[in-house]
């Protein structure tokens, strides 16, 4: 893989190893991402357009912000398939995620009107006191703020909001309350 700058069409990466390969300000069109090692991997400035994932993909960072300043795109992500993936760490800032497909059911988490439910759910946990639930309120900030304006749906790993069984059934308590409340709202 060339890297950043690069234009990949109607290319099939299933099971290569990109792990370290520099994906910034690359163009992905109708590209195979199955069972792909993507670990790690950074595609600020890079945009996808009818391309599909499967597998597990942990501590992707995508996002419009580009490495070398050139100006943020629209739309980075169009006709985007991860249904078959299981998403670890994943970011997508300041990404619209409204052409993306994700991955339904366990172990992800999703829930609707995401800013409204963030913003509830952060002012729902401490700003002081336990360190975990301190943590998840800094790292729900942390999502929000990487928000693209259009966003409506939010998917976690449960291994994302908590370490133990406990403290992810807390933080999905949480995130559900909220999300009814926003529901409520409309």
């Amino acid at each position: 893989m060339e890297g950043a700058y690069s234009t990949y069409e109607a290319t099939d990466f299933s099971r290569a190893n990109l792990v370290g390969a520099n994906c910034a300000d690359a163009s992905f069109r109708e590209v195979n991402f199955f069972r792909t090692k993507l670990n790690g991997i950074n595609f600020r400035g890079s945009d996808f357009t009818d391309c599909s994932f499967a597998g597990t993909i942990k501590n992707v960072t995508f996002s419009t912000e580009s490495l070398t300043g050139k100006q943020p795109r629209a739309s980075a992500m169009q006709g985007i398939d991860f249904s078959e993936a299981t998403l670890r760490d994943i970011e997508f800032r300041h990404i619209d995620t409204q052409g993306i497909t994700f991955p339904v059911g366990d172990p992800h988490v999703t829930v609707d009107h995401y800013h409204c439910t963030l913003t509830r759910a952060i002012e729902a946990l401490p700003v002081k006191g336990k360190p975990f639930t301190y943590g998840l309120r800094a790292y729900l900030a942390t999502e929000l703020g990487h928000a693209h304006p259009e966003r409506t749906l939010g998917i976690w790993h449960r291994a994302s909001l908590g370490k133990t069984t406990a403290e992810q059934e807390f933080a999905i308590n949480i995130l559900k309350r909220a999300e009814s409340e926003c529901a409520s709202k409309k």
